[in-house]
């Protein structure tokens, strides 16, 4: 199953271009599930490799100020949908130690920047 968060401002076709360069660099190998507490997956974990500059990554300068989004230095948490948004960052999140991975990607629209999880549920 894809799940795709979308940056929120539209983006100038140099970002767009960029992001495309970057289709597959986003720092990581695996990630973990993020689940609520009803057990539905929301989200996941995505551990990262190597240290990025958020402010000057193709996708994830995007998402600075997004609260779907927690950039931290060995994981990035992403939920997928604003409902749940309130949960990651209150920290009430069950994490679920999947290690799932492949399927990650930086996509774009015309004017969208967005990060893809493919998850094998």
């Amino acid at each position: 199953m894809k799940h795709v968060i979308w940056s929120r401002k539209a983006c100038g076709a140099a970002d767009l271009a960029s992001a495309v360069e970057a289709e597959n660099q986003l720092g990581g190998t695996f990630y973990d599930y993020l689940r609520d507490a009803s057990g539905d997956v929301v989200g996941v974990d995505y551990y990262l490799d190597e240290e990025v500059a958020f402010d000057r990554h193709p996708a994830y300068r995007h998402f600075l100020e997004d609260s779907r989004v927690v950039l931290g230095q060995q994981s990035v948490q992403i939920v997928f949908s604003e409902h749940d948004a309130q949960l990651l960052q209150s920290g009430v999140l069950i994490r679920d130690t999947t290690q799932d991975f492949g399927g990650e990607c930086v996509v774009a629209t015309t004017d969208r920047i967005g990060i893809e999880f493919s998850l094998s549920l």
